[in-house]
This record gives structure tokens, C-alpha cells and sequence, in this order.
């Protein structure tokens, strides 16, 4: 009898499995492995303690893709990210991360409109304003904490429908950022309203977009929460050929409110820049300035107009872009504020070029300088440049998969850095990647 009933048990997961598995027109599973070595000095900007250190970081991602109808396909990654001999230093070292995890429904409804539905990858144009879920999602890792930045661990918990009405694009998103505890309704949720056009004269593109940030969890005493509106517009074009311009711009709005403000919001953003490419001459140079404005708190105001970075991707510096994020830099033997990091109160200017001296070389450079956009208090003798920061990088492509890279970036403190903590802080990344 037991026997029979096993075989009636295997029977029915057949009958069951096998039509499930008839529908599947595809299975693809592929990854990629990265391995790096990393050499950091006075990421605090001191050297009192011969401030350095080295290690090595590895990380591994498996996809698989699925394709179950014409119009239904799945997509799952899988990500592990741990320095080496990590198993001494924490438990979740060898933990598997559900880096995405989404379902495309194509054509559903009527054929403009494709869905995507669960764990994935959002970017916005140049990734600006939308393009990352930033550093709550990085420390999920086990990557060491000054570079949780090279996480790849980036996606959003989202649904998004898109209308393709070529040239237009309309993509609408909703993202839950945080659940929290159902009784304390403390969620954080995100809205997007994306519409993009592509025009056909001078290769260029325009889209604007509304992004709504409703966070119940930082609220005033009475309970009143943060409501964050970011209203933006973005082009490039290319008016002669091998030459690319882009802009974009941004206003945010709303309330900014803690436990002990209560503020009204007035931001603002702005990327600008210009890149051209000498095609005809030996080792294909380019050549390129941007100039990027991110507003500051200013003193003395009941007005809260320090930019709310988002869920920026679009990173353009090793050291100073993370300046108080994973790089802690001090000021006066201080942390810095809210209003003192890589991603606000900030402007600079860049220039930048690059160059393939063989087929499967390039070596690209790029020199910035910063300053503050409002100084931090109502000081007078407060400085507001923050220095500048030199970032390179060669890659060497051993095959269509496999790529070895060397890049670096040097950062000079500027005056608003005091001594002891005015020192050069330097990031070395050696690594290589192969993609199967």
C-alpha cells in the first residue's frame, strides 16, 4: 500500500509538472564574477595613525531568465558580496542576496503597454535624480564599509507600466521604499510619472518627470510627515556630428519635517555638459566639461532648500560623490551634517577626456572642483571649497567577457578643511570582471 501510494504521489507531480515546464519557451542563465583589489588612504582625511589600509572584495551575481510565453518572461539575480577571509569578520559573508526578482508582462491589455512587476532596476535618463536605491540596500552587502558604493545591490520593489507610443514613452512607478510594522504606519512610498520623446533631427531626446516621496517615518511631534515633490526636465542633443550636449534641471517642493522641524521645501538641481569626439584622429580622443549644482540649506531661513539627492546612479567621482556616505570625511574633528555630504549643498565643475591607444584600451581622466553651495552655519569665516579631485581609469578588454581595470582618484582638501584633517585622500581599485 505504501508503495502504490508513492507512486500515485509521483503520478500526480508529474501531471502537474510537466504541463507547468510545456510553457517555457526559453531558459537562459548566465552571471559574472568581479574580484578587485583595493588600497585606501585617509578616507577621514587625517594620517595621525598612518591612515591606510588594502583588502580585497569579490562579487558574484547568477541570473536566470525565463521565457514562458511571447509576451511573458521572468527574470531572477542573484548576488553575494564579501571581502576575502571574510568569514572571519561576519556571519552574513556568504549570504545569497535577491539583488531582482520581476515578471514582464508585454502587450498586456493592448500592445503598447509592457509591466514589469517586483524587484528591479529603475533608471531615469542620465540616473540624475533616479537610477539607485542607494545606500540602505549597499549595507544589505558584506562589502567593507568605505567601498559599499561598488554594490550592486541597486534595485527597487516597484511596478512599472510603460507606453510605447513611439517617439513617445510614458512610464508610470510606484516603489514601496520601507514597510514598516503595519500598526505604526511609518511606510515610505515613491510615485513617478516619466514621459519621454525622441526626436529624429539632431539625434536628440527630451523627457520630464514628477517624482512624489511620501515618508511617514520622519514626522513632527504632532505627526505631520515629510512630503517630497521633484519636478524635472532633461534633453541632450547632437548638433553636429561627434559632438553631444545635455542638460537637465530640477525643483523640489513640499515639507521637510523631523521630530524637531517643520519646514517648507525649496531645492533645486542642475547638470549641464558637453563631450566631443575626435573620430578621425589617432586614439580617438574625447574631450568633455559638465558643471553640476546640487542646492544647500542656507542659515537663518524658515525655509528647508538643501536637495534631496533621491536615488541618484549617475556618480561621476571615486571619493567625493561618497564624501560622508561610506567616505566619513571630518571637518574641524566632526562628522559633517545632514547638509554636508557628496550628494547636496554642493556645486562643481569637471573637465574631462579619454583616449584608446589600442583596440582594446581606453584610459579616460577626469579633474574636478568643488565647493559648497551654502556655507554650513552663519559663520562669516566659514570656507566654502571643499578641494578638488583627480579620478582616472585604463581598461584593458582580454576578451568580449573578460575586462581587466586599474582606476584610482586623489582628492586635495580645500580650505574648509582645517588641520589635522586637511590630507590627501587617495582610492587605488584593481580588478577584473568576466561576464558568462
Amino acid at each position: 500500500m505504501r508503495l502504490f501510494t508513492v507512486l500515485c504521489v509521483a503520478a500526480l507531480v508529474v501531471a502537474f509538472a510537466v504541463p507547468a515546464f510545456a510553457e517555457t519557451q526559453n531558459i537562459k542563465v548566465s552571471g559574472d564574477i568581479k574580484a578587485a583589489y583595493v588600497y585606501q588612504k585617509n578616507m577621514d582625511y587625517t594620517d595621525s595613525d598612518k591612515n591606510n589600509q588594502n583588502f580585497f572584495v569579490q562579487q558574484v551575481g547568477l541570473n536566470v531568465e525565463a521565457d514562458l510565453t511571447d509576451n511573458v518572461s521572468t527574470y531572477v539575480r542573484l548576488i553575494n558580496e564579501r571581502d576575502w577571509d571574510g568569514i572571519n569578520s561576519s556571519s552574513t559573508n556568504f549570504d545569497i542576496m535577491l539583488d531582482e526578482a520581476y515578471v514582464t508582462l508585454k502587450e498586456m491589455l493592448y500592445a503598447p503597454l509592457t509591466v514589469k512587476l517586483g524587484r528591479q532596476n529603475i533608471w531615469l535618463g542620465k540616473g540624475f535624480v533616479m537610477g539607485n536605491a542607494g545606500v540602505s540596500q549597499w549595507a544589505l552587502g558584506s562589502l567593507p564599509s568605505t567601498v559599499q558604493e561598488f554594490s550592486d545591490l541597486t534595485a527597487f520593489d516597484a511596478v512599472r507600466a510603460t507606453l510605447d507610443y513611439d517617439p513617445w514613452t510614458i512610464d508610470l512607478i510606484y516603489s514601496k521604499i520601507i514597510e514598516s510594522n503595519v500598526a505604526s504606519y511609518d511606510d515610505r512610498d515613491l510615485y513617478v510619472a516619466n514621459v519621454g520623446y525622441d526626436f529624429t533631427k539632431y539625434d536628440a531626446e527630451a523627457e520630464a518627470y514628477y517624482i512624489y516621496a511620501h515618508d511617514k517615518q520622519n514626522r513632527t511631534a504632532k505627526g505631520k510627515t515629510n512630503n517630497l515633490h521633484t519636478i524635472g526636465l532633461r534633453g541632450s542633443m547632437v548638433p553636429f556630428d561627434n559632438m553631444n550636449i545635455w542638460a537637465e534641471g530640477a525643483y523640489q517642493c513640499g515639507e521637510y519635517r523631523t521630530s524637531a522641524v517643520d519646514e517648507t521645501r525649496k531645492a533645486g538641481a542642475v547638470d549641464a555638459g558637453i563631450d566631443y569626439t575626435f573620430a578621425d584622429v589617432k586614439w580617438t580622443p574625447k574631450v568633455g566639461a559638465e558643471w553640476i549644482w546640487l542646492s544647500g540649506d542656507k542659515e537663518g531661513t524658515n525655509k528647508y532648500e538643501g536637495w534631496d539627492p533621491l536615488f541618484r546612479g549617475k556618480f561621476d567621482n571615486y571619493i567625493t560623490d561618497f564624501r560622508n556616505i561610506t567616505k566619513v570625511a571630518t571637518q574641524g574633528g566632526s562628522v559633517g551634517a545632514a547638509n554636508d555630504y557628496g550628494m547636496t549643498n554642493q556645486q562643481s565643475v569637471a573637465v574631462f577626456g579619454s583616449i584608446a591607444p589600442m583596440t582594446d584600451i581606453t584610459m579616460d581622466a577626469r579633474w574636478t572642483y568643488l565647493w559648497h553651495d551654502q556655507k554650513l552655519t552663519a559663520s562669516s569665516d566659514e570656507n566654502k571649497r571643499l578641494g578638488h579631485e583627480l579620478d582616472g581609469k585604463v581598461a584593458y578588454d582580454y576578451t568580449e567577457d573578460v575586462e581587466f581595470n586599474v582606476m584610482g582618484g586623489v582628492f586635495w582638501p580645500g580650505k574648509y578643511y582645517e588641520s589635522p584633517n586637511n590630507k590627501a585622500a587617495s582610492q587605488i581599485v584593481a580588478g577584473v570582471s568576466v561576464d558568462f
